[in-house]
């Protein structure tokens, strides 16, 4: 008979496999053989929410808090699911929390960085985008929204250096292009804006912000 660590490896194993129901039926036995393992329900939570169940989510990471409030991949699961609810200042507690219990992973840094830039604190989303950097610099989308916070504090030259990072990166971002477009429209250099517009058309022909920008750089 197998015990409730390794039910849960198993459905641990069949989520990694692509086998959603099956893992949820071997996270039911693990919670079912030990009621008091917070791990099952803090997985079944966390499949609930990258399925967009969020609601039902949270009813899970809170019972495995209940069992173990000091279970941080639970609190950061519990503030992802926030996070997809757009409760920003919520998730940022859970991630905050998170990293108190010893937490130090690219994920929690990434997601923290997220929540500062929509709760419009600038200056501490760069910070996490930096240290995610750090764990993986090759992270398109941490810089790609470090380069946002940047232009949002009307820092063009920081900002126009990022995207252009961005860009040498991932070749094939669209939104990366149309910033630093934007970033040089701004420095007044108007040939490079419109050729890092049009590259942007290019690889995305109805961008329309793109395109209303460039109609207006030509009508200048």
């Amino acid at each position: 008979m197998k015990t409730a660590k390794e039910w849960n490896k198993i459905g641990l194993e069949q989520l990694t496999s692509g086998h959603v129901d099956k893992a949820l039926d071997a996270f039911q036995k693990a919670y079912e053989i030990d009621p008091n393992d917070p791990e099952p329900y803090c997985n079944i939570g966390n499949v609930l929410a990258s399925s967009g169940y969020n609601d039902d989510a949270i009813v899970w990471f809170k019972r495995s808090l209940q069992l173990d409030s000091d279970f941080s991949i639970a609190r950061y699961g519990f503030g992802n699911a926030l996070y997809n609810m757009k409760q920003f200042d919520e998730a940022l507690q859970q991630y905050e929390q998170a990293a108190a219990l010893g937490m130090d992973h690219h994920d929690l840094f990434f997601m923290t960085g997220m929540t500062n830039f929509h709760l419009e604190k600038l200056d501490e989303s760069i910070s996490f985008f930096d240290r995610c950097l750090e764990t993986d610099p090759a992270d398109v989308e941490a810089l790609f929204t470090k380069g946002l916070a940047w232009a949002r504090l009307g820092n063009i030259l920081d900002a126009k250096q990022v995207f252009e990072e961005v860009v040498k990166l991932d070749p094939t971002h669209a939104d990366g292009y149309f910033n630093l477009g934007v970033a040089y429209a701004y420095s007044e250099n108007l040939t490079k804006a419109k050729k890092f517009l049009e590259q942007a058309i290019k690889l995305n022909p109805n961008h329309t912000l793109a395109l209303n920008t460039l109609k207006q750089l030509k009508n200048l």
